[in-house]
C-alpha cells in the first residue's frame, strides 16, 4: 500500500512524498509511520543513520518500537548470525591449478530436496548440481534487478535537481546499461 502526503522540500515548494516498502519487505509497520518517524530524527540528529534510528525505537511507545528485537538475547543471536553469514561470504578458495581466488561457499535461496534446505554450499558442488545452480542465479539475478533499480532511483533523483552535470548523468547511465546487460546475461544463463 502506499500511503502519501505533503512535505515542504529544501526548495520551499510543496511536493507529494509517497512511502512504501520495497516488495520483498515485511515489516508489519505502515510506512508512513517509518516515514515520518526518520524525518523526525533528520532534523534532529542530522542524517538518518542505524544508530539514530535504533535511538528512536527504544521507547516502549516510540513508533518504530514494534519493527525491532528488544529480547537481548534474541537479538545476540541474530546477530551473531548475520556475523556467520558475514564470514561465510568473506572465505574464498585458491585451487593449486589457478591462482584466482573463487568463492568457497555459494548462497542457495531455496530448497533443493527434502534434505537441503537453503543455505551455503560448496561452490564446486552449486556449480555440477542443476537445480543449486539455477537458484543461486536466481539470487544473483535479484540482486542485479535491486543494484539496478537503486541506480535508476538515483538517476531519476539526479534528474530532478537544479544544476545536473551532464557528465554525472552519462556515467549513471552507463552504470544502469552495464547492471542491464549483467542482469540479462545472467539471465539467460537459466
Amino acid at each position: 500500500m502506499v500511503y502519501q502526503r505533503k512535505v515542504n522540500m529544501s526548495n520551499k515548494k510543496a511536493s507529494q512524498v509517497r512511502y512504501e516498502f520495497r516488495q520483498s519487505a515485511r515489516y508489519g509497520i505502515k510506512p508512513n509511520v517509518v516515514g515520518l518517524a526518520f524525518e523526525k530524527i533528520t532534523p534532529a540528529k542530522g542524517p538518518v543513520t542505524p544508530e539514530s534510528v535504533v535511538d528512536a525505537a527504544r521507547p516502549e511507545k516510540a513508533p518504530l518500537h514494534p519493527v525491532f528485537e528488544w529480547d537481548d538475547t534474541l537479538a545476540a543471536e541474530n546477530y551473531r548470525k548475520g556475523q556467520a553469514r558475514t564470514l561465510i561470504r568473506a572465505l574464498v578458495v585458491i585451487r593449486p591449478e589457478s591462482d584466482l581466488p573463487t568463492d568457497a561457499y555459494v548462497y542457495v535461496p531455496k530448497a533443493v530436496s527434502e534434505t537441503e534446505g537453503p543455505g551455503y554450499y560448496p561452490t564446486e558442488v552449486v556449480i555440477e548440481r542443476p537445480d543449486m545452480f539455477a537458484s543461486a542465479l536466481g539470487e544473483l539475478h535479484r540482486y542485479l534487478n535491486q543494484a539496478t533499480q537503486s541506480v535508476e532511483r538515483l538517476r531519476d533523483a539526479a534528474q530532478s535537481a537544479e544544476g545536473v552535470d551532464p557528465d554525472r548523468m552519462a556515467r549513471i547511465g552507463l552504470a544502469v546499461q552495464a547492471l542491464q546487460t549483467a542482469s540479462a546475461a545472467v539471465q539467460a544463463l537459466h
